[in-house]
């Protein structure tokens, strides 16, 4: 474990073991980072808690960066309820619990993400794509693509003193393919963004919010592909309406401004 994490009202510092399946919360002064035995990495935001359990952890509250181990026969994978969502990655994903919002991001590998009153409906996500939804809708939003070089370099949980992660090989692979597909036009700017964890929207240079940002997880601007329109309500989502950013399958969200 790395930085310092609070459990059970008792502080733990740096390189400290602790206990199977506890609540792990993260004071307001800074973010912490634990090791499971399955070699999964959990980084918790500032004033973030996380239900720590071998088959599914749970995100309380806050932001966290989940990143799946890798075992005998290739990558583990790692489940984590977050708000009304269950997020089931092989990889590296970013998420965030604000009220009834849940914004999760891939960073690397696959996730897929389920709400939990539905049964049978899931939306993938592929690196570089996200998801805000509010979870008592009961309706799965699309999905949108994020700009990943922007975001590992600015957002709290990737640009932390903590050092890489044992994923970041295939993250700075994910961005070289993004990079790829900007030179051949597949994806174009735009002036979307979305601020902390779902909460404010900008759009050039109006915003308005649905709820509070947490500025652990960054904001998101968009874009559309080749011929498509990007969006902050209507087809792609809102703050307030929890859907996507920009229109589905052609976007580009350039995400996380560093706390």
């Amino acid at each position: 474990m790395a930085g310092s994490v609070i459990i059970g009202g008792k502080s733990y510092s740096g390189g400290s073991s602790i206990p199977d399946e506890v609540i792990v919360s993260s004071p307001a002064s800074t973010s912490a980072e634990v090791r499971t035995s399955t070699n999964s990495t959990f980084r918790l935001g500032r004033q973030s808690s996380v239900r720590m359990r071998k088959r599914e952890s749970g995100l309380l509250r806050g932001s966290a960066l989940v990143s799946s181990g890798r075992g005998l026969v290739g990558r583990r994978s790692e489940s984590v309820r977050a708000g009304g969502a269950r997020i089931d990655c092989r990889g590296t994903v970013l998420m965030a619990v604000n009220g009834d919002q849940v914004k999760v991001t891939c960073l690397e590998g696959g996730a897929n993400v389920r709400l939990t009153e539905t049964r049978g409906q899931f939306l993938r996500l592929e690196p570089g794509t996200m998801v805000l939804l509010e979870s008592s809708s009961g309706v799965m939003p699309d999905r949108v693509e994020v700009d990943l070089e922007r975001l590992t370099d600015t957002a709290a949980l990737t640009c932390t003193h903590f050092g890489e992660l044992p994923s970041s090989r295939s993250i700075r692979k994910a961005i070289a393919r993004q990079r790829r597909d900007i030179e051949k036009g597949k994806l174009l700017a735009s002036d979307v963004t979305v601020s902390g964890s779902g909460g404010t929207t900008t759009v050039g240079g109006n915003s308005g919010t649905g709820q509070n940002s947490n500025s652990n997880s960054g904001s998101s601007s968009s874009s559309s592909s080749g011929g498509g329109s990007s969006s902050s309500g209507g087809g792609g989502g809102s703050a307030g309406g929890g859907g996507a950013v920009a229109s589905a399958g052609g976007s580009l969200s350039a995400a996380a401004v560093c706390a």
